[in-house]
């Protein structure tokens, strides 16, 4: 078993219940936002390149996602 296949059944031991569910596909978005609009008002400006930290972050939890999973992350892209 993988880890990423491992971490998969922990949390769906824990995550049945429709109410958990419900609570997920509402409430992950509204904390992610929540969390790259204030990164977005960062700039970082580089020789030729822009960048705000919320792109940054949003590299690395990709880059997270690909690590543990490369269909699931590709798969989220979609």
């Amino acid at each position: 078993m993988t880890r990423w296949e491992r971490m998969m059944v922990f949390y769906g031991s824990h995550h049945r219940s429709r109410l958990n569910v419900l609570a997920h596909v509402f409430g992950v978005p509204i904390i992610l936002t929540g969390a790259m609009v204030p990164l977005a008002l960062v700039q970082i400006a580089l020789p030729g390149l822009s960048l705000t930290l919320a792109w940054i972050a949003a590299v690395a939890l990709g880059e997270t996602y690909f690590r543990l999973d490369r269909w699931f992350a590709i798969g989220a892209l979609v």
